[in-house]
């Protein structure tokens, strides 16, 4: 096994760039490279909504919010919730979808469920991620997914969450929030 340093350049969604020196550990045996550092393409993060009502209707994430997105790799644009990212280079891209629900009363259920759609191919099993918090508690709850995106150039991903609360209070005491992270992390084979 052997090291050395690598340079790399990262470069924000805003098109700066910073230089950073990182280690690669190279395993001849194995024929594997360590080490090599992703760009980062973008992301969203949809404003905050409350439920419309605390008696487990759906209520979708809201039709504003902030994109960051390079151009170079991706355009985001946010249509009644639903967010529609469109590649503009194509590659692999890791994606990390967050949500997070936040009470200042109990509640029975507490669960945001995000659907995933559009053309590009994804690397995960199921369309959809579900955040689900603990039975009669004030407590917040949260949750990650991370998964791969293969796309080609004009192909998408839809990103459209859900919150559905059963609870106690109004709907002012309880809130969710959302945001995507999109690293560039490889060209297409």
């Amino acid at each position: 096994m052997s090291s050395k340093l690598n340079v790399n350049t990262i470069e924000s969604a805003t098109g700066s760039t910073v230089t950073i020196a990182s280690p690669v550990i190279t395993n001849p045996a194995m024929s594997d490279t360590w080490g090599t550092l992703s760009y980062i393409a973008g992301g969203y993060q949809w404003d905050s909504w409350s439920p419309s009502d605390v008696s487990g209707t759906g209520t979708n994430s809201p039709a504003t919010g902030t994109t960051n997105a390079a151009t170079k790799y991706m355009s985001i644009a946010n249509s009644s919730g639903t967010i529609t990212i469109t590649f503009t280079k194509a590659g692999t891209y890791l994606i990390t979808v967050s949500t997070r629900a936040s009470h200042a009363n109990a509640y029975s259920v507490s669960q945001i469920s995000s659907i995933l759609g559009g053309t590009a191919t994804r690397r995960k099993s199921t369309n959809y991620i579900t955040n689900n918090g603990q039975n009669d508690i004030d407590s917040d709850n949260s949750a990650s997914e991370t998964f791969l995106v293969e796309a080609t150039v004009g192909q998408t991903l839809t990103v459209l969450h859900t919150l559905y609360l059963t609870g106690d209070g109004t709907t002012a005491q309880h809130v969710a929030t959302a945001q995507m992270t999109v690293l560039f992390v490889g060209n297409a084979a």
